[in-house]
């Protein structure tokens, strides 16, 4: 089975395109079990596709949106038989130690694992606790983005979707947001001036 390097599994991950996805490590975690690791390109905008993010995909400018994150727990008897990694090599990886395969569109039968978010302001004891790490922000060091005053937490699990179908998402409008379309409906019903038209 081939292995990757982090900086490999990274390159590999920036090319995919929405409806992709791949498993990107597994990691050896307490109890005999593993994590892995899925990624995946969410197309946030329905209807509409990134083209240039498609077309220039070994080019970081152009790629605006990163890949989303999810991780699921699995026994390696599973990750044998349903995606063909080495029981030996990941049976051998310390606890926390990733392996990075690099595994495209990975499938059980006719479903494709995925990617699904769903935002809510009812985080968990963990995300209650360090709401500075954990709430959504507008851009990487931007404010925390809140709901009814409460912060967004922006969650993400893997799912089974069937291949090809959408995989739908919940987004929550923050109150900055809905105070931004609030000014701009009030910029763009402003009164008409009354000075007279120039002939």
């Amino acid at each position: 089975m081939k292995t990757y390097t982090e900086t490999e599994a990274n390159e590999l991950m920036m090319k995919l395109t929405p409806g992709q996805s791949m498993i990107t490590s597994i990691r050896k975690v307490a109890g005999g079990k593993f994590h892995l690791e899925l990624a995946e390109k969410i197309q946030k905008t329905s209807g509409t596709i990134n083209v240039l993010s498609i077309l220039n995909a070994g080019d970081a400018r152009f790629n605006t949106s990163g890949a989303r994150r999810a991780w699921a727990p699995a026994e390696a008897a599973m990750l044998t038989s349903s995606f063909g990694i080495d029981a030996e090599q990941i049976e051998a990886l310390e606890e926390s130690e990733k392996m990075f395969v690099c595994i495209l569109n990975p499938s059980l039968g006719d479903v494709q694992l995925r990617v699904q978010i769903r935002e809510t302001i009812e985080g968990d004891d963990y995300d209650n606790a360090n709401i500075e790490k954990t709430a959504k922000r507008a851009g990487k060091d931007g404010d925390i983005l809140t709901s009814d005053g409460a912060p967004i937490f922006s969650k993400t699990y893997v799912v089974g979707a069937a291949k090809g179908a959408k995989v739908e998402h919940t987004y929550l409008v923050s109150d900055q947001e809905s105070e931004r379309k609030a000014k701009a409906s009030l910029g763009a019903e402003a009164p008409a001036t009354e000075e007279p038209l120039l002939d």
